[in-house]
Parts: structure tokens; sequence; C-alpha cells
């Protein structure tokens, strides 16, 4: 389901989308003896430009390395490394390709800060928590953000956000509330909502206020056996049908869920 998404959202979401498949067709070698990825254990990463690079298999980079991996014309998958400091972040920052970093499970002010230096897209899957500072603070990324890990959004968390001004992905989310879809709706470029299955009419009003275009992938399904009064609510795409015609004007299609 998809309330006016523009062409650019639908070609950044399908870059954003596929994160997962990028590990069946990464370039990778023999998993090494130690976790820690340092630039000799790269060299003997054979990758041509363009290539995904998997690195998911190490658990720890040396800063050297990072500067290296800035260099690579591809895709980076480092989901094996659960830490990072600030200064190894911003040497990865010239990367101007995806990076992954599905490993990580925590950012603080100072790691988004740095983050939010990266050139590229950035997914950190593993991120199940982010605080309102360390989000106002990711939210200065001027690229394509997944953070496919929260499942539930703090109202504040949402309006942090909302200066991003790259397409937003949060497929995890998958009953926003009212509160939690306005400060969504403020958010300064496409936002990308696939998990979504429930939402209440008040948060539907909301979203459909974005300016830079909302998708709701997985919205439209059967009508529960719920009490009629129940404020969250599977909407039937009958119903969603009108927030469509009268939000937006015909559009590039969205990307095909993956």
């Amino acid at each position: 389901m998809n309330v006016r998404l523009t062409g650019v959202a639908v070609a950044l979401g399908v870059l954003m989308t596929v994160v997962p498949r990028c590990f069946a067709a990464a370039k990778s070698a023999a998993p090494p003896a130690a976790a820690v990825l340092d630039a000799e254990t790269l060299h003997g990463f054979d990758s041509e430009a363009g290539e995904a690079l998997d690195l998911q298999s190490f658990g720890t980079i040396t800063l050297t390395a990072a500067r290296e991996l800035a260099r690579h014309d591809g895709p980076i998958m480092l989901d094996g490394v659960h830490w990072l400091l600030p200064v190894q972040a911003i040497a990865l920052s010239p990367h101007g390709k995806l990076l992954s970093l599905g490993g990580i499970e925590s950012v603080d002010v100072p790691l988004a800060v740095a983050l939010a230096r990266h050139r590229g897209p950035l997914a950190l899957d593993g991120v199940a928590r982010l605080s309102p500072a360390a989000a106002a603070a990711l939210a200065e990324l001027r690229a394509p953000l997944r953070l496919g890990g929260l499942t539930h959004l703090d109202s504040r968390v949402a309006a942090a956000l909302a200066p991003h001004s790259g397409p937003l992905f949060l497929p995890g989310i998958d009953a926003p509330s009212p509160a939690t879809a306005v400060g969504l709706a403020r958010h300064a470029g496409p936002l990308q909502l696939d998990g979504v299955t429930r939402i209440s009419y008040a948060a539907l009003a909301a979203l459909t206020r974005q300016p830079f275009g909302c998708q709701l992938g997985r919205l439209g399904g059967p009508r529960p056996a719920q009490a009629a009064d129940d404020p969250l609510t599977s909407i039937e795409r009958p119903l969603f049908a009108p927030a469509i015609l009268h939000r937006s004007s015909p559009t590039t299609p969205p990307s095909p869920l993956p």
C-alpha cells in the first residue's frame, strides 16, 4: 500500500530493501582464523569495483582497515562487528555505498554523530532501542537510513528523526501510535514502513500528510474480528484507497517487497 512515493524513493527503496540479498552475492574469502580485520587480511579479499564485500565473519576492524574499506566502490557488510568506535566510523564515512552494520545493538550520541557523516546508505538493523538524542544525531545523515531492528518507536524518537532528509526505512514497526505517526509525518524525506499491519485512523490520517511520500507495504489484509470501537485495526484496501486518491497524483509504482 502506497501513499505518494516518488520515483527517487522507489530507486532507493530497491537499494535498501535488498540488504539481505547482498549477502548471497557478496564477494568473500574463506573464513579467517582471527576475528580482527586488519589491512593485511583485507588485502586477501579479491573484490572488484561495485561488488558487495561480505565481511560479516569479522568481529572487529582496525582503524587502518576502516580507512581502506572507505575506498571500496560497492556495498560493505560488516554485520559481525558488535561495537564500533566513533573514530572508526569516521574513517569509514567517505564510503559512498551501502554500509551494513547489523551487529551493532547500541548507538550512543558520539557514535551516532560519527555514523551520520557516512556518505552512502546506512543500515543499522541490530539497533532495537534508540534515544532521542542519538536519533537527532543520526538525523544529520544525508543518505538513506534503515533501522530494521526498531519494533517500537517512541514519539520523541520519531520527532528527533524528522530532520533526516534522506529516505527512512523502518520495516520493524508494526503498529505506529498516532503520536509516533505525527512525528514521522514531519520527516524531511520519503518514508517506508513495510512492516505496518495495523494502524489507527488517527495515525493513518497523520501519515497521509507526509509531504515526501509514505509507503505502507504490508497494510491491507482482511479485517480481523475485533470490536467496532477498537482504535487499532487492520484497514482494508478499499477503505485506504480514498486517502491515496485525494492526497497524491500518479507516480512511479512502489518497489516490490523482498
